[in-house]
């Protein structure tokens, strides 16, 4: 819609429902959080992908 203004788009690490981390400007913040956390791994192979404990997830709000 012309004139609207949107949010801007922010990532939680988040453990079942609840917040397991901040909110974070970009994606990549958010998945060091869960490697910090012992609740990701980075693939040793394709540096840009984090695998995620089954527990775990990254909420995206805004955008």
């Amino acid at each position: 819609m012309p004139g609207s203004k949107r949010s801007p788009t922010r990532y939680r690490l988040m453990l079942f429902r609840r917040p397991a981390g901040p909110w974070r400007e970009t994606i990549e913040e958010a998945r060091e959080d869960a490697i910090r956390q012992g609740l990701g791994a980075q693939d040793e192979h394709v540096p840009d992908r984090v695998y995620l404990d089954a527990a775990a997830w990254v909420k995206v709000s805004g955008g």
